[in-house]
């Protein structure tokens, strides 16, 4: 069996595949695929058989827990099944009949529940054991009594008791079936409910129930914002603050988009009234503009359409991936009712009658749970805006992670995650005072956080500190030796500090952890070519192009490479490269033109240099080659 370690320890892989499989599964994954669930009944013997489609429990949605209880007090034990995927709760009720005693312990002191028990029952035919446990599988916990099925004709005869604390009880006189219960160091034996079999009742007409449409938030979220152009005017998520409003996703290709919006043209009067304003975002591609504007005219509507950016539709596409937990893209068609200060209060997905969303509209609020009775017995749910926001900042949606993460913020979450995620996007907008203030705030509340010392350490070499960028960077790996991203930051540290040596033993370190990362051999061709070992440099230039990178840089870099191992044909092709890549940036000609110095063509170098200068006249390092050349009379 492995060893807990005896401090705290993180591998960046372990949580990284981690978040992954658990987005996997709330996306409608499964841990056991299309594999069936199984039941195998005890022979007695030593032996199982397979009674899984015998007894009906062979499910092939992803069974996650079950307990087993006398629900309608027959006798024999049924099934409450719960699954990740498909009908998620299921209760099972065995009609097998039979004859049981069913036993209730009642332990002395704290523990009332007797946890811990154990019973054996002997009776004429064999002894049997039942055990007290907090825990039937994974996340179940059964029922507290002690369930012994019987054979027809066998008589219980004595059931012996050791308690949890050791003392051991005898107690004879048992009914032959039924419900008992047994108080820990007396001899009271209660009987508490006999086995009598229900008789089957009628089958009673189902009562109707009214049909739901929706979901209220438990805690609103703001709706992200959004400034769209339209057929006849823009819209924009701040105009339309103040009052109620009924944000639409829908397309003329989607038929229930169609009569969803014809409903609501049927029911314009009512919005008004309400004092309710409908806005239609059309996800139809931009070059099927004509049918929106055609099915506008034809149908008349009287509220604003306007066209989705591919901002807006990630930005609500994330949105509603972390609503639910059973995580979904947006469908179409997919109505948010927003309340007065832009908060999203409701979501429809799928077409909603136009009435039902009025009647929500005047309520303002509903029940958030499937069920419209209870009450809270701890404290409700709070909404999660870290995650939210970081993925959005993952898609590069700026703005609507900011937003989240203040809104995170202003709700009093103060946890190192936020502060980290949130200067992380605050290094991207080069805000880097107010990104090293929460940097630090986020250290000191969790010192042993290795990602907060990454990002301040990359923040402080962005910023030319660079004793602070290596110390934070070391202080992180002493937390993750094996985080590679903290390898190559500080091996840029040392580099830019003068330590090749140094750098090279990191870059180097990067290139073992993952060697399919092109970057990383870029980064050890640099050092290597900055001590002069070229040959050992272009071999990782070559490397990292062979892994995708393609970039001006590296073949400039693998072009001065070529020339200083004595390759000049191969340095044009790469110097010919670079100019391709980056024809707007004219020091990668000025480089081109240095090769053909000293190739001994100065007509080429001249031809190239007047060229960059035509385009780019006060760009230094071409004039001052030129000059160069001229002075030289070439």
């Amino acid at each position: 069996m492995s060893q807990s370690p005896q401090e705290k320890t993180s591998s960046a892989k372990y949580e990284d595949a981690w978040r992954a499989v658990n987005l996997l599964i709330r996306s409608d994954g499964s841990w056991s695929g299309r594999e069936r669930n199984v039941c195998y009944a005890n022979q007695g013997n030593g032996s199982f058989s397979d009674n899984s489609f015998l007894s009906g429990l062979d499910f092939n949605q992803d069974g996650r827990s079950f307990v087993s209880l006398d629900l309608d007090r027959d006798g024999d034990l049924d099934l409450i099944a719960k699954f990740r995927n498909g009908q998620q709760l299921r209760v099972l009720r065995n009609d097998l009949g039979g004859r049981s005693l069913s036993v209730r312990l009642q332990g002395d002191g704290g523990n009332r529940d007797a946890i811990g028990a154990r019973a054996l029952l002997k009776t004429d035919r064999r002894t049997l054991r039942r055990d007290v446990s907090a825990g039937s599988s994974f996340l179940s916990q059964p029922g507290r009594s002690l369930h012994f099925g019987l054979e027809p004709g066998e008589q219980p005869d004595v059931l012996t008791i050791r308690w949890p604390g050791g003392a051991e009880q005898i107690v004879r006189g048992l009914p032959k079936s039924g419900s008992v219960g047994i108080v820990e160091g007396t001899a009271i034996v209660s009987v508490l409910t006999p086995t009598v079999r229900q008789p089957e009742r009628p089958v009673q007409a189902a009562v109707e129930q009214p049909e739901q449409h929706g979901a209220w938030l438990v805690d609103p979220v703001p709706a992200p914002s959004f400034d769209l152009a339209g057929l006849r005017e823009g819209v924009s998520l701040a105009s339309l603050k103040g009052a109620k409003s009924v944000v639409n996703f829908w397309a003329t290709w989607c038929p229930p988009c169609r009569e969803e919006l014809t409903d609501f043209v049927q029911h314009r009067e009512e919005f008004e009234r309400a004092g309710v304003t409908a806005i239609a975002i059309s996800v139809d591609e931009p070059g099927d503009q004509d049918k929106v504007k055609a099915f506008v005219v034809e149908h008349e509507l009287p509220f604003p359409v306007v066209f989705a950016d591919d901002e807006t539709v990630q930005a609500y596409t994330i949105l509603n991936r972390h609503l639910f937990d059973r995580r979904a893209d947006l469908e179409i068609p997919t109505t948010f009712l927003v309340d007065e200060a832009g908060r999203i209060l409701k979501v429809y997905r799928g077409a909603t009658p136009a009435s039902v969303i009025l009647a929500d509209a005047a309520e303002g609020r509903g029940e958030a749970l499937p069920f419209s009775y209870g009450r809270w017995y701890s404290t409700s749910p709070g909404r999660d805006y870290v995650e939210m926001a970081s993925a959005m900042a993952e898609r590069g949606l700026v703005g609507h992670a900011r937003s989240y993460f203040e809104q995170a913020l202003a709700g009093g979450d103060s946890s190192p995650e936020l502060r980290n995620n949130l200067a992380a996007l605050l290094i991207e907008e080069e805000n880097f005072g107010e990104a090293e203030g929460l940097l630090r705030q986020s250290i000191a509340a969790q010192p042993k956080q290795a990602g907060a010392r990454i990002n301040l350490g990359t923040l402080l070499f962005d910023t030319g500190d660079l004793a602070g960028s290596r110390e934070m960077l070391m202080a992180a790996l002493e937390l993750t030796p094996d985080d590679i991203g903290a390898r190559s930051q500080l091996g840029s540290t040392l580099f830019a500090q003068g330590n090749l040596v140094g750098a090279e033993s990191e870059f180097r370190r990067a290139v073992e952890l993952d060697a399919a990362v092109a970057e990383h051999h870029f980064n050890l061709g640099s050092v290597l070519a900055a001590q002069g070992q070229f040959r050992a440099a272009v071999d990782s230039f070559q490397a990292a192009s062979e892994r995708g990178l393609d970039s001006a840089e590296l073949h400039t870099s693998l072009a001065i490479g070529y020339m200083q191992i004595g390759m000049p044909a191969s340095a044009l092709l790469q110097f010919q490269r670079a100019v391709e890549l980056e024809p707007e940036e004219p020091k990668y000609a000025v480089n081109f033109a240095r090769y053909y110095m000293l190739k001994g063509d100065p007509s080429r170098a001249r031809q190239l240099l007047s060229e960059v200068l035509a385009r780019f006249p006060s760009f230094e390092p071409a004039a001052e080659l030129m000059r160069q050349m001229s002075g030289a009379g070439r």
